[in-house]
């Protein structure tokens, strides 16, 4: 038999064992798909300004632990926006695979309007682009508490961005909007609703997880 206190021990440590692989899962899951978006569409680029990045930061080396560290912490951070925006928007009960391969989808529909098709005014490329992300989101999720933090997602990359423009650490020698490249904020947006419904299921298999724990030990 275990003591009460022996019992809130274990109870406390498979809470802590289950939000690390939670945070964990996150991080690799975030960093691999922005290492995947940026094969596909930094990489094609990179020769065409290689000279200029002699010295400074390439978009790998910032964007992806970048993405990686916002990705981990999507996990309390969508419980917390969920609640606070429950009001105005229903969060969703139970997120499917499906939603998050919607998700996916639109990647490589953001990857091929930004590396296949030929715009002839510079202000079509970034119209597309969040034109393709905001159906996304219709598609996909429609809640409020995602488009939120695919705004805050969206606006932490570019800002991210930018300082490192104006700080001389990197460059983009062949930008599209303003000073950084127009599918940034777009994919970073996509990006981060694509996250938080993954967020949401392994939150939902965290809970499943702590609840039948604290049953197993209420039963010794």
């Amino acid at each position: 038999m275990c003591t009460k206190s022996a019992k809130a021990t274990k109870n406390y440590l498979a809470k802590a064992f289950a939000f690390v692989v939670k945070t964990v899962i996150l991080f690799v899951i975030g960093t691999l798909l922005s290492t995947l978006i940026y094969f596909l569409i930094c990489e094609r680029h990179k020769h065409a300004y290689s000279k200029e990045l002699a010295n400074k930061l390439s978009e790998e080396q910032w964007m992806v632990p970048l993405v990686g560290a916002l990705s981990s912490i999507l996990g309390p951070l969508i419980i917390l926006t969920d609640k606070a925006l429950q009001g105005f928007s229903k969060p969703p009960q139970n997120v499917d695979i499906i939603a998050i391969l919607k998700n996916l989808g639109l990647y490589f529909a953001l990857c091929h309007c930004t590396n296949v098709v030929t715009y002839s005014r510079a202000c079509s490329l970034p119209n597309m682009l969040m034109l393709i992300s905001f159906t996304g989101w219709i598609i996909s999720d429609r809640t409020l508490s995602s488009f939120v933090l695919g705004l805050f997602g969206a606006g932490i990359t570019t800002i991210a961005s930018y300082t490192f423009i104006l700080a001389g650490w990197t460059v983009y020698p062949i930008a599209d909007f303003s000073l950084i490249r127009a599918w940034l904020p777009n994919v970073a947006f996509t990006g981060t609703v694509t996250m938080s419904n993954i967020a949401r299921i392994l939150n939902r298999l965290e809970r499943d997880f702590t609840s039948s724990f604290e049953q197993k030990l209420h039963l010794d």
